[in-house]
């Protein structure tokens, strides 16, 4: 399936191209370890496009997973640092434009490739008052972005209904300041 997948895929990116009278980009695919695709598109031809049509006008009609995508010109690919084929960067220490000697740590994906990433293909299972016999143990997270909306709040408040009605409750929070579990464990 995913060697159809990528051919597919590949077509509709060639015919999206050719309607635009595109016949000379460079279509390089592979398959994302998140459940998607990386597509990297190389062609002259998109030098004076701006960054919302090349995306527009290559993803028209894809309804598969594309996780990761560069469309641009060879020059934008050795500026941004990507490999020949503009799917994976290039570490740090081998970037021509580098003085710094830093590289990346390989094989874990940065922090938008994460949150680009398709849902996990395992569903949650999200329980209402009708349920009485979920299997333990049962996993209550407060997430979010930005600081100071309450999470550790509601989390101490979690925990103090659900010790309320006689159930075992560990509470996690990494947040050394949190204020709401230092009132609630005192």
């Amino acid at each position: 399936m995913t060697l159809e997948q990528e051919q597919g895929l590949k077509k509709l990116l060639e015919q999206n191209l050719g309607a635009e009278n595109i016949h000379n980009a460079r279509i390089n695919i592979k398959k994302d370890p998140f459940n998607g695709w990386r597509v990297a598109v190389i062609s002259d031809d998109f030098e004076n496009w701006t960054e919302s049509r090349r995306r527009s006008t290559l993803l028209r009609g894809i309804d598969i997973p594309v996780t990761w995508l560069f469309a641009g010109t060879e020059q934008e690919r050795r500026e941004a640092g990507y490999t020949e084929d503009a799917l994976d960067m290039i570490p740090n220490t081998q970037h021509p434009n580098n003085d710094n000697n830093a590289g990346l740590t390989p094989g874990f994906p940065l922090w938008p490739d994460a949150l680009a990433g398709p849902k996990s293909k395992t569903d949650p299972v999200y329980p209402s008052s009708l349920d009485e016999d979920l299997s333990p143990p049962l996993t209550a997270t407060f997430y979010s972005l930005r600081g100071g909306v309450g999470r550790s709040t509601a989390l101490a408040h979690t925990a103090v209904i659900l010790a309320g009605q006689e159930k075992k409750v560990v509470c996690l929070d990494m947040d050394l300041e949190a204020p709401g579990l230092a009132a609630l464990f005192g």
